[in-house]
């Protein structure tokens, strides 16, 4: 109960950032920008929709939700991938994004500023546990092997 609570809240919040994003594109400071940063927007946008998408794909799977099995390991697996490739695509955009929006731009002073900021340092963290983890799965699966 309390788990969907929290997808829900965080597909609210991501439903925000999307509507600020979207702001941004027809904001009168970024439409003086030059094109790789209002691209960076456009990318932003396609993102959280993505974002989006998976967070409904999750409460409806949580609803759904019945013993693990097979299916669910090559969605675990498929999904992993995906989301790391996506991160890292958040990361890269917002940081060009935030280096390249002019301070004294009225539309980006919003609140859901703050919180793509922290969805993209979120991200970053997921990718360095990912690349961590994976490090040590490998370096685990390389001694196993060499005992043998």
């Amino acid at each position: 109960m309390y788990i969907s609570f929290i997808y829900i809240a965080v597909l609210l919040l991501q439903i925000f950032t999307y509507l600020y994003i979207r702001k941004l594109n027809t904001c009168g400071c970024t439409q003086s920008l030059n094109v790789t940063t209002q691209s960076n927007i456009q990318y932003l946008e396609y993102i959280f929709l993505f974002f989006i998408l998976i967070s409904i794909i999750n409460i409806l799977y949580i609803f759904n939700m019945k013993s693990p099995s097979y299916l669910f390991i090559n969605y675990a697996i498929i999904y992993t991938l995906v989301l790391l490739f996506v991160h890292i695509l958040l990361i890269l955009h917002t940081y060009r994004l935030y280096k390249n929006m002019p301070n004294d731009c009225e539309c980006a002073l919003k609140w859901p500023r703050y919180y793509l900021y922290l969805t993209a340092l979120l991200a970053l963290l997921n990718v360095v546990g990912f690349v961590i983890g994976f490090i040590y799965g490998f370096s685990k699966t390389l001694s196993k092997s060499s005992k043998k």
